[in-house]
């Protein structure tokens, strides 16, 4: 049988010949939560409110706005909603 090899010796030799050569932050000074973080670059906080012309947030109140399986969103006709509210027409 073999000998059993130093496992120091090893971890030992490992480490003087695969450790990174230069300066690194020491994992002490790695942040673990975002809110340690800074926004330098600017990326959005919060979602904007849609508009015609740009893609953002809308409420969907379920009645007079509403959303279908597929994302699509629609809205009912003011005649639709005061059929639906006073039982009849407009």
């Amino acid at each position: 049988m073999g000998k059993i090899p130093d496992l120091r010796a090893i971890r030992d030799w490992c480490k003087s010949m695969f450790q990174p050569c230069g300066n690194y932050a020491a994992a002490s000074d790695v942040p673990t939560r975002t809110s340690q973080l800074t926004n330098d670059s600017g990326y959005l906080t919060e979602m904007p409110v849609a508009t015609e012309s740009s893609i953002g947030g809308v409420k969907v109140d379920g009645t007079t706005i509403t959303i279908d399986a597929d994302g699509v969103i629609h809205a009912v006709s003011s005649q639709e909603l005061a059929e639906s509210v006073l039982g009849g027409e407009s």
